[in-house]
């Protein structure tokens, strides 16, 4: 492939924003999703507010498994657990695919991409795309003036080099149909019943080569991802020679942004909830296999401190030395507006008897 520029380019990297899944670009079988999904779900279900004094109310939809959202989701987690802050949200999970009809819904049709936020500012409801310029937004005591050039940087390259090569890697090894039921379960913990039913039907019956049309996965780009991964690891592991933090002695962006991207393969106990308690011996070899290579470095092991300390609203280093492992457990609540089991139940046995008719003329 070839860079920008036009220059020769070795390497086929995926890039962080895939194509837009709009409404015109909806065919078939999305189409038909999409009214069952609207049918059997009310995305914009909200949270009662945790208290009197959360007034202000955030609607975050992601693809639950995915790292850009963790890197959202944990960001709006230190917003609702400040009591001096006005934010709550409510996390309003889908499936890989399926989260278009609420993006685009939301957006007026104008973006598809997760995590994607919703709330209202002076009056206006205000629509944000793309995990950066949220976290920007909404959390600025992320980036201290001292650090803030800096920060912005680093994180602007770990959203281009890191997050896509590791969904890349990830996803290539998760696609394989021996690994449908991991990455159904992976994927539908936390969405609404239909879009788990959906998803499950719908990968083996051509969305997994969707997924990685658009995500640009294949055995080449899979390599060159897994050769980057190593790369930043050793980068992060040369900046953090001797130092708590990537920058000065305080929590900031550059961590939170660093620690949710890798934490696909790294596992971080605090998200065992979040990945269906699904164990490193139940992920692909690939993906154990980079876990192992990688998990003593130095930068694995601030990934893994940033979980401990600082996931749970900790802004500074905590003193309580208990080995209790919370779990961070999705702020969402049931989307589901039927009774679906009995519903599909009923229309299941309708269908075979509509069938069993026809073939007996």
């Amino acid at each position: 492939m070839h860079g920008e520029d036009g220059s020769s380019d070795k390497t086929t990297l995926p890039v962080e924003n895939t194509e837009p899944l709009l409404r015109n670009r909806m065919q078939g079988p999305m189409r038909v999703a999409e009214v069952l999904v609207n049918a059997f779900s009310d995305p914009t279900k909200q949270r009662t507010p945790p208290s009197s004094r959360k007034t202000q109310h955030v609607r975050l939809i992601t693809i639950g498994i995915s790292h850009f959202c963790e890197k959202v989701r944990w960001g709006l987690d230190l917003i609702e657990s400040d009591p001096d802050s006005a934010l709550y949200y409510t996390e309003d999970a889908h499936a890989p695919g399926l989260a278009a009809f609420s993006t685009t819904d939301a957006s007026n049709n104008t973006a598809s991409a997760t995590p994607m936020v919703v709330y209202e500012k002076t009056g206006e409801e205000v629509v944000l795309v793309d995990s950066a310029m949220i976290l920007q937004e909404l959390c600025p005591f992320l980036y201290p003036a001292r650090y803030k050039d800096d920060i912005l940087a680093l994180e602007e390259r770990l959203g281009r080099e890191l997050g896509p090569t590791v969904r890349c890697l990830c996803y290539h090894y998760l696609l394989d149909p021996d690994h449908f039921d991991l990455l159904s379960n992976l994927c539908t913990a936390n969405t609404s019943k239909v879009e788990s039913i959906l998803f499950k039907k719908m990968l083996p019956q051509g969305l997994d080569k969707g997924m990685r049309k658009s995500m640009g996965i294949n055995a080449e780009s899979a390599k060159d991802s897994r050769d980057a991964i190593l790369k930043i690891f050793a980068e992060i592991s040369d900046r953090l020679h001797g130092k708590t933090y990537l920058f000065g002695d305080v929590f900031t962006a550059a961590d939170l942004c660093f620690a949710a991207l890798v934490s696909p393969f790294l596992l971080p106990p605090e998200l065992a909830s979040m990945m269906g308690f699904h164990k490193l011996q139940d992920l692909p070899l690939g993906m154990r296999e980079l876990y192992d290579q990688l998990i003593d470095t130095p930068a694995a092991q601030h990934a893994l401190r940033m979980y401990e300390l600082h996931r749970f609203g900790v802004l500074e280093n905590p003193t309580d030395n208990s080995n209790l492992t919370k779990l961070v457990t999705p702020k969402s609540v049931s989307q589901d507006i039927f009774p679906l089991k009995s519903i599909l139940a009923v229309c299941t046995v309708f269908a075979a008897t509509i069938a069993i008719h026809f073939l007996k003329k």
